[in-house]
């Protein structure tokens, strides 16, 4: 597992208890991230939509989310679900999955946990019939797009970010076998 200053950091699954600080969680490290590119209303209803205490509680229940925790403390997450973003140039077959998000929070930036996550996410039983796994990243996040590069996935189409009913913007469809050769 990372290291945090001599800190073991461990994935484990979400639950109940753990909805409070994961909204909190979500909506800081989206709003640090892409906050400059919403206004004020749609930013408030982008997290209320995706990132809110009670989307969490909705997700959980066809959704895999996997924290990877230090302490008491959620380090970040990753979110794992059926294929739900319209993917424009990408054949999806029955069974493939996606990697719905994945944020780590910044005071743990840089320190292996983002790998981790996606480590446990391709071990994940859940993937194990998936012959495909997505993403989808906006195409203005070059960091987070050379990660998943890095790590095996290619750009295979594009889709609309909608939010509040109305395009604000795209993002890349990124897929990979669940199984390198």
């Amino acid at each position: 597992m990372p290291r945090k200053q001599g800190i073991v950091i461990h994935i484990r699954d979400l639950e109940d208890n753990d909805i409070p600080a994961l909204a909190a969680l979500a909506a800081k490290t989206y709003t640090e991230t892409f906050g400059h590119s919403f206004s004020a209303e749609d930013l408030a209803a982008e997290i209320k939509a995706t990132r809110s205490q009670d989307y969490f509680r909705a997700a959980m229940k066809e959704d895999t989310i996997l924290l990877a925790v230090d302490g008491d403390r959620i380090a970040g997450y990753v979110q794992l679900s059926d294929v739900k973003i319209n993917v424009k140039g990408a054949e999806v077959k029955d069974g493939d999955q996606a990697v719905n998000a994945i944020y780590i929070h910044a005071d743990y930036q840089g320190q292996g946990i983002g790998r981790a996550l996606m480590d446990a996410a391709f071990v994940h039983p859940r993937f194990k019939n998936a012959s495909n796994i997505f993403i989808d990243v906006w195409d203005k996040n070059e960091r987070a797009l050379n990660f998943y590069l890095n790590y095996g996935f290619k750009v295979v189409g594009k889709c609309d970010v909608v939010t509040d009913g109305e395009v604000t913007g795209h993002d890349l469809v990124l897929a990979r076998p669940l199984r390198l050769v």
